[in-house]
């Protein structure tokens, strides 16, 4: 299956969201845009997203079905929420060095400081 369709959903979805959500689009017209917003992929399988659960769906015939395969799901991630996942785990590093830092600088340069003082009292007497 092309994973480009599903993401291509998803990414138009999160417009009529983003418009909703400014005041662009009312909320009845939101849910207008997206009961249309409908893809078909290469199996003939009708796909859409569910408003209220923003969940992938697909039409069996008979009624829209939630789909449960973990690699749609994974394939049209946002990649806004990898951004958000490096950008936490950059701000992890800086924070561990910066502490390190500290250790470094109360242990090491406040003991040799220490040491220096002495030695300069010990050269007074």
């Amino acid at each position: 299956m092309c994973e480009d369709i599903f993401e291509d959903l998803m990414l138009r979805y999160q417009y009529l969201k983003s418009q909703r959500d400014t005041g662009q689009i009312s909320q009845e017209q939101f849910l207008t845009e997206v009961k249309i917003l409908q893809i078909q992929d290469q199996d003939g399988i009708w796909w859409t997203i569910d408003p209220a659960s923003e969940a992938l769906v697909y039409y069996n015939g008979e009624r829209w079905i939630k789909d449960t395969s973990s690699t749609k799901q994974d394939s049209i991630e946002l990649p806004w929420k990898n951004i958000a996942l490096v950008f936490v785990l950059l701000l992890s590093i800086v924070f561990c060095i910066l502490v390190l830092f500290a250790f470094y600088s109360v242990l090491v340069i406040a003991t040799e400081s220490s040491a220096t003082f002495i030695l300069a009292l010990e050269g007074l007497f």
